[in-house]
C-alpha cells in the first residue's frame, strides 16, 4: 500500500511502515525521511526539514 504526497511543485511516494498504533508511511530520501502518521480522526505529517503539521478531523 502507498501514499502519494503532493506539495507545491513535488509529489512523494510513501509506503506503509509498521506501526504499532495507527497508519504510517514513510517517505525514504538521501536528506532524511518524511514520515506520515494517522490514527483515528488525527494526523501527522513530519517534513525533511523536521516540522511537524498536526491535523484533526473537525465536526460542525
Amino acid at each position: 500500500m502507498v501514499l502519494i504526497l503532493y506539495q507545491a511543485n513535488a509529489s512523494c511516494l510513501l509506503t506503509l511502515s509498521p506501526s504499532g498504533s495507527g497508519s504510517k508511511y514513510v517517505g525514504k530520501y538521501a536528506d532524511g525521511d518524511i514520515i506520515f502518521w494517522s490514527k483515528g480522526d488525527e494526523a501527522l505529517l513530519k517534513t525533511l526539514e523536521g516540522k511537524e503539521l498536526k491535523c484533526a478531523k473537525k465536526t460542525y
